[in-house]
């Protein structure tokens, strides 16, 4: 049984969550369509942060294609701060086709970076406001449709498993940074390979020298 069985909707369960009226629970979602809706109402309820990390191209792809995204695009335009790692070379046109198309058509301050280097694990990850949790397991990647790619779910408030979900997000979030920094040299020294640049001397007279100096002509 999870706590979508009862008849408190999402939203309620955060502010109860917020609250400390509700201990902390972990619970196993395993019916594709019941996840969708939980995730879906959950980023409805997010009041000032979603976390999003697709550990796939094909994982982005579905969400967006389902509808999923678009509770994300709407809290982003109502001032929740979002970041989204995706899975997938920044060069991959298909993917920064979509991606871009959604953020810069609807002008949404969404912080995205990619990652590069294939995950281990294909989890997709939904953290909302730092005090909830949903882990989404990918069963078959090469499936079209949300439905028939999903496993089960994990639904938690837990601390640690919070922290846990924070800890990866920021730890993928940093070598993604890291990955750009690297590219942007790497760039670099690819334009100037081949020049032979030379160390050249500069030298600057301040204001005040060349005052001091018109100052001693003068006398």
């Amino acid at each position: 049984m999870t706590i979508f069985s009862h008849s408190v909707p999402a939203k309620e369960k955060i502010r109860e969550i917020g609250r400390g009226i509700n201990g902390d629970f972990i619970d196993i979602i395993q019916t594709p369509s019941e996840i969708q809706k939980i995730a879906t109402e959950l980023m409805d309820s997010a009041t000032y942060e979603i976390l999003l990390l697709f550990p796939t191209t094909n994982s982005f792809y579905r969400a967006e294609f389902s509808g999923m995204l678009n509770s994300v695009w709407e809290a982003s335009k109502r001032g929740v701060i979002v970041k989204m790692l995706i899975q997938g070379s920044e060069e991959n046109d298909k993917l920064r086709e979509i991606v871009q198309r959604v953020i810069r058509q609807g002008n949404l301050p969404v912080n995205l970076q990619y990652i590069a280097k294939p995950l281990e694990t294909k989890i997709s990850t939904l953290v909302i406001d730092q005090a909830v949790s949903l882990a989404i397991e990918i069963n078959d990647d090469t499936k079209i449709t949300f439905e028939e790619s999903t496993g089960i779910a994990i639904y938690s408030n837990s601390e640690s498993k919070i922290s846990s979900s924070l800890t990866i997000f920021e730890t993928l979030w940093i070598q993604s940074e890291i990955d750009i920094q690297n590219k942007v040299k790497q760039a670099y020294f690819q334009m100037f390979k081949g020049f032979q640049l030379k160390d050249e001397l500069y030298t600057r007279r301040w204001s005040f020298d060349q005052q001091k100096s018109k100052r001693d002509k003068t006398l």
